[in-house]
């Protein structure tokens, strides 16, 4: 499967992630659930594979919130990761 395939929202059992407004702006806002309540990281990334954003999940953090300010990027396709060594969601994100 090609990674540009993956809708922008997917929801597994190991939690969803939510990625909104898609395409983007000015912000966008991530959200996760994380229903195994292990620590995750939360990674934003280019079409190049260049790690442009790299945050730690707690894991007691049930429902996972951010609002990202995209003043800082171009415009494009970016991938958002939340992983662990056991859980790994994928999702686009457009920025006009």
């Amino acid at each position: 499967m090609d990674v540009s395939d993956l809708p922008k929202n997917l929801a597994l059992s190991e939690g969803s992630l939510s990625i909104y407004p898609n395409p983007a702006q000015e912000y966008v806002v991530i959200e996760y659930s994380n229903t195994a309540r292990e620590q995750l990281v939360l990674q934003l990334f280019g079409m190049d594979g260049k790690v442009m954003l790299n945050k730690v999940i707690d894991k007691d953090a049930l429902e996972y919130r951010d609002v990202i300010d995209l003043s800082a990027y171009n415009k494009g396709v970016y991938y958002v990761r939340v992983y662990n060594q056991q859980i790994i969601k994928t999702g686009k994100l457009w920025i006009q």
